[in-house]
């Protein structure tokens, strides 16, 4: 996940933003090709730039210039490795303070090569994501908190914020991970009991915290098997 995590600027806003929200969307239509979107949701800094002003020149130009360089690399990455994969783009809405990636795929099995590509830095591949028999699958072998703080370690962080005496995972108290999945066929049933379904039947959203509560009884997770009608 180094690779993905920083490219998508999140280092030049930790200094203002208190919690950072993770967004992934992946739409499926009924021949199994579909889109993968995965966002960082920095609303929350709109209310930050207000106080600090001029300050939040932090998401300057010359920032951006070197996220958009990183960026077009990992693209190229995933073209240039998977065939299936298609229209790669940057997702970049500075209104609302919605930055990320997207690309299509032909098939389930590419979109898990991708996810493989970005996520998984271990060498072997993993089943993070599947579609067989309308059972759509996803898995995370890796917690999305164990991952991100991995990469908020001094070793991961750029040279820039190497130097500053702050433990940067600290800010992400109160962060979040929405995964929501789309569906051209109807859900009939999902395993994830904190799933929301909506859309007529078409669509599950379903939001955790990166640091979930000892104290719940019920560990939230984003793993889900969704059949399909």
């Amino acid at each position: 996940m180094k690779k993905l995590f920083w490219c998508l600027g999140i280092a030049s806003v930790f200094l203002f933003s208190a919690c950072l929200n993770l967004k992934e969307q992946i739409q499926v239509n009924k021949d199994g090709s579909g889109t993968y979107r995965f966002l960082l949701d920095l609303s929350e800094f709109n209310a930050m730039t207000a106080m600090f002003g001029d300050m939040a020149d932090m998401k300057s130009d010359e920032n951006f210039s070197v996220i958009d360089e990183k960026q077009e690399q990992l693209f190229k990455q995933l073209e240039d490795s998977i065939q299936g994969i298609h229209n790669i783009k940057p997702v970049v809405d500075s209104i609302n303070n919605l930055f990320g990636f997207e690309f299509q795929f032909d098939k389930i099995s590419d979109l898990n090569h991708a996810l493989n590509l970005l996520f998984n830095e271990k060498g072997q591949p993993i089943a993070f994501v599947s579609l067989e028999n309308n059972i759509f699958k996803r898995n995370y072998p890796t917690s999305i908190s164990d991952q991100v703080v991995g990469q908020l370690s001094k070793d991961n962080l750029p040279e820039e914020l190497q130097a500053i005496p702050f433990d940067f995972s600290a800010l992400l108290n109160g962060s979040t991970f929405t995964s929501e999945y789309i569906f051209e066929k109807n859900i009939k049933n999902v395993s994830n009991q904190k799933s929301l379904i909506g859309n007529q039947f078409k669509s599950v959203i379903t939001t955790c915290p990166l640091f979930p509560n000892e104290n719940d009884s019920i560990v939230c997770s984003n793993e889900n098997i969704i059949e399909l009608q």
